[in-house]
């Protein structure tokens, strides 16, 4: 819009040009009309001019136009802020409020004349050390009694003599009285000159000079004059003395030397702010050598803070309920307390809200990456909360996780997907249990010897309490191994967002999907399509390295796909079809069909029929079983697949406890395929030029399944003996011509024809006997042949049988 009236205003200036000498006309002719009734010069009219524009860019200055730029939707959680406050959660006023009473009647008491007061707030590291300091001054202030207040911060200061010299400059500043103040400015500057490492070569000789010129009295009578003017006044000096734990060794020794130089300072208290534990470290460093009883000469009164009703623990289920709701984990609310539960000791991992809230913006910082990547219902919130207790308590195994996973995990098929185990070496978890239930079982503990009673005993009194509590302590470690047990331990209920699960493990510490795996909603995406799609698919995921993805997804998608079970049987087999394609492609598969594959090497398509049809199923699909069976039986005359169908009534046969389905319908739906696969597969098929070898697969499996070998070798006897040709050239397909000249029986094709032993197919023999009489000698020949196991130790010369093959073959 600006640039539009900016060139429209432009072409209207050159038009103006163009007739320059009417436009001045006019416009001096109105400028004379205005200022006529005036009566005034031009001179004072510029002067107007001049003064207003003066004053519109004084107002413009000012009084600037401020464009508020638009807030910048962001979707990232806010950071949860670790900074001290006064909102006083830890219920700590009341300590504060007794601790100023104690001080204010210190003071009016008299007590504090003779010397300053040191208390140490001897807390450890987050418990809120500051924040009380903070509630203290807010006490303070609200009081309305006169007091000194210092805030003192040796932690900012960057050396001894920084140090000495902030403290008594915020003293100065401070003091009412100007007299103390010039004495407490000298005996500062007499201090200063004292403390040479601190002070650069070069200035040294320049401080000496300045030293010596301010001794007019002594550094003790400089001490003693500010000893007696603050006992005059009127009012307690309050001095904190907050994060003294920051400080290293020659910062520590500097306080403490402050607070020994003036510790006999009258109607001042010190508040300290320090742990103990890391002022006894530091001043071992410096070679205190019994730095507990050093520290009790300089800390009159260790305070300790009151106890606090497991408040971090409270705050880290409300915000986490704050938190699932935000990101649209509704449906998890309401759980999360069950989940905190499973935990115990959950205490352990959050002793302050420090940690608290370290730990929930690791945990909002994986949720927005997540949420930035839209794959926030891919993961289980719960499982991601365990694993960010991981990296809270242990970091290291944390990387490990994500960095070399098979330090501590190993991949095991379970069920049709493939999924992350804790090694044994590592379940820490599993080895307890099976320690306490083999300790129960062979009854140790009431059947020990009296020796080992003795030992025990003697053991027992050598423990201290320390030791006691070393054996007794639930220690951070601890709960890292029962999460590991719980994340990677039992994988049972684990459903298709759990961690373990290959295809989403990395998605917990990426945010994002690998390139080679799948997520649910791609899958179930995948199965509805139809079968010729579906196949072409199928074939893009093999060559792009996702084929296992999806096949690990498979089982959950197809529950969420809702397709029918026909179907997804029909997919999944598909799906083997071309893993066997794949893995044997440039290779010699050790199995001779894809059916001998699955049946014999492969237990996948047994696992996931059990899926659809296994016998752990809920009232609702008990009433619809019938149902079930009808609808699979329609499929079973309409599905071309007969291989399919067959393999699967075949595992159904052989593990009827597993699966839904009796015998009176798995036995006549194997006759019904039985005759399909005669009347639509072999009839028109020719055994020798176009052999199609899962025919004689599924021959194979009808002879070994003893519910229908009968009826299939009746049904195979009267299909071979219809035709003359098609028996010889049945019969023919038995043996194998080499180049080398070696002739070997075609063993599967024996086996599906006559069968794998000596005396298989008698009563074919017999029957085609019967049938074609000219052909009796050739029979007779099989017959003997079949004694042998092979054929390279026969003389096969003058050979009826052989010679008909060969020729038979060579057509």
């Amino acid at each position: 819009m600006k640039r539009h009236i900016l060139y429209s205003l432009y072409i209207a200036v050159l038009l103006a040009l163009l007739y320059f000498d009417k436009v001045l006309t006019f416009v001096m002719n109105i400028i004379c009309k205005l200022t006529h009734p005036i009566q005034c010069s031009g001179i004072v009219l510029c002067a107007i001019g001049t003064v207003v524009v003066i004053a519109i860019e004084i107002l413009r200055r000012k009084y600037p136009i401020v464009h508020k730029s638009k807030k910048a939707e962001s979707m990232a959680h806010p950071l949860f802020s670790d900074q001290p406050t006064t909102d006083d959660k830890f219920d700590r006023t009341i300590s504060a409020e007794i601790l100023i009473e104690k001080i204010f009647s210190t003071f009016h008491a008299k007590q504090a004349v003779n010397g300053s007061f040191v208390v140490n707030i001897n807390e450890s590291y987050g418990f809120g050390k500051t924040s009380f300091l903070l509630i203290l001054e807010k006490q303070l202030r609200s009081r309305g009694e006169e007091h000194i207040f210092i805030d003192y911060r040796p932690w900012l200061c960057d050396s001894e003599q920084s140090i000495v010299n902030e403290f008594f400059t915020l003293l100065l500043n401070e003091l009412p009285d100007s007299n103390i103040k010039d004495d407490i400015s000298t005996y500062l500057k007499l201090l200063l000159s004292q403390v040479q490492d601190t002070i650069p070569p070069l200035i040294r000789p320049f401080t000496a000079i300045l030293s010596n010129s301010l001794r007019y009295k002594t550094l003790r009578e400089y001490h003693d004059s500010i000893k007696k003017s603050l006992s005059q006044i009127g009012c307690p000096i309050i001095v904190t003395i907050d994060d003294v734990d920051r400080l290293q060794e020659k910062e520590l020794t500097a306080v403490m030397k402050l607070i020994r130089d003036t510790a006999d300072f009258p109607n001042v208290f010190y508040i300290v702010a320090a742990d103990n534990a890391h002022l006894e470290m530091m001043l071992s460093k410096i070679g205190v050598q019994n730095p507990d009883n050093y520290l009790k000469k300089f800390f009159n009164l260790d305070y300790l803070l009151p106890a606090h009703e497991s408040v971090p623990t409270k705050e880290l289920k409300t915000k986490l309920e704050e938190i699932l709701n935000s990101y649209g984990y509704n449906e998890y609310i309401t759980s999360s307390l069950i989940m905190l539960q499973r935990l115990p000791n959950l205490g352990k991992a959050f002793v302050n809200m420090r940690e608290v809230n370290r730990f929930l913006n690791a945990y909002t910082s994986s949720l927005d990456m997540l949420r930035r990547n839209n794959n926030l219902r891919l993961i289980n919130p719960y499982e991601l909360f365990y694993l960010t207790i991981i990296r809270h308590l242990r970091i290291d195994i944390f990387k490990k996780l994500r960095d070399r996973n098979d330090e501590f995990l190993e991949a095991i098929n379970r069920g049709l997907d493939t999924c992350f185990h804790l090694k044994d070496d590592f379940n820490i978890e599993k080895i307890q249990r099976h320690k306490k239930f083999q300790q129960n079982i062979n009854g140790k503990n009431g059947q020990l010897s009296s020796e080992e009673r003795k030992n025990k005993q003697i053991e027992a009194e050598k423990l201290t309490l320390d030791d006691v509590m070393k054996l007794t302590e639930y220690t951070r470690n601890q709960m890292v191994t029962v999460i590991l047990d719980y994340l990677f331990g039992n994988l049972e209920r684990k459903d298709e967002h759990s961690i373990c699960r290959c295809n989403v493990y990395f998605l917990y510490f990426s945010g994002k999907i690998e390139t080679n795996k799948l997520t649910t909603a791609e899958s179930v995406a995948i199965l509805k399509m139809k079968q010729k799609d579906y196949e072409k698919t199928i074939c893009a995921l093999f060559d792009s390295n996702k084929a296992n993805a999806f096949s690990n997804n498979f089982s959950y998608a197809f529950h969420k796909a809702r397709i029918e079970k026909e179907d997804a049987m029909k997919k999944y087999y598909t799906l083997l079809k071309w893993q066997f394609k794949y893995r044997y492609n440039n290779t010699q598969p050790p199995y001779n069909t894809f059916e001998d594959y699955i049946n014999k090497g492969y237990e996948s398509f047994s696992n996931f029929l059990f899926d659809l049809y296994g016998r752990d199923m809920n009232d609702e699909e008990k009433q619809t079983d019938k149902l079930m069976e009808e609808n699979l039986k329609v499929y079973c005359t309409t599905e071309p697949d007969i291989n399919m169908l067959t393999l699967a009534f075949y595992l159904f046969s052989q593990r009827l406890e597993y699966f839904r389905f009796g015998r009176e319908f798995i036995n006549p739906t194997l006759e019904l395929l039985a005759e399909r696969l005669i009347k639509e597969r072999m009839t028109e098929c020719d055994p020798i030029n176009n052999i199609d070898e899962s025919i004689f697969s599924n021959m194979i499996l009808f002879k070994d399944e003893f519910a229908t070998k009968e009826q299939w070798e009746t049904k195979f006897e009267q299909f071979i003996c219809e035709d003359e040709n098609r028996c010889m050239r049945w019969l023919c397909c038995m043996v194998s011509f080499y180049s080398n000249g070696r002739i070997e029986w075609n063993y599967r094709h024996h086996e599906a024809i006559i069968g794998e032993y000596t005396n298989s197919g008698d009563h074919l023999y017999e029957r085609i006997k019967q049938k074609f009489p000219n052909h009796i000698d050739i029979v007779d020949e099989l017959i003997h042949f079949q004694n042998y196991g092979s054929l390279k130790d026969l003389t096969l010369t003058n050979s009826k049988y052989i010679q008909m093959a060969k020729d038979m073959q060579a057509t």
